[in-house]
Order: C-alpha cells, then structure tokens, then sequence
C-alpha cells in the first residue's frame, strides 16, 4: 500500500497496536528500555504479538547491554532493532 516501510514505533498496549495493524503498517516496535514511559515487558510484547497478524516487529532498545538485546531479540524473533 505505501511506497516506503511504514513503522510505528513504541506501542505498549493492544489498543494501539491493532490500530496500527488495521492501518496496514509494516513494522509495529516495542520499548524494551525500561527507563521509557513507552516500556513494555518482554511478556506483554508477546502476548500483543500473539493477537496480531500481517506486520513484523522491531525491538527498540536504547540503554540496554547487547547482550541482552541479542537474548530478547531471540525470544522474539525480532526481525529488526533499533539501537
């Protein structure tokens, strides 16, 4: 539908993200910073990924050790990050 990814960054609850999905973007992202108002838990992020369909997802992480960006990416299987 647009010529260009569409991403829409730091959603922490279902509301927005079905949102987001009904407007057809490709990309929704999840704050994994817990020093954000936009944090969300590893667990919440799954259980919004569970109700959705048709997007991909991106972790964002700002003030995280790599190694646990590497470790949360995996256990979502986070196609993209955002550092």
């Amino acid at each position: 539908m647009y010529s260009s990814p569409v991403y829409f960054l730091s959603v922490n609850n279902l509301t927005v993200a079905r949102y987001a999905a009904a407007m057809m973007v490709d990309y929704i992202g999840f704050c994994f910073d817990p020093g954000d108002e936009k944090f969300i838990t590893v667990a919440k992020a799954r259980e919004i990924m569970g109700w959705l369909s048709g997007v991909q997802y991106v972790g964002e992480f700002r003030h995280k050790p790599l190694d646990e960006v590497l470790a949360i990416a995996l256990e979502l299987n986070l196609p993209l990050v955002l550092l």
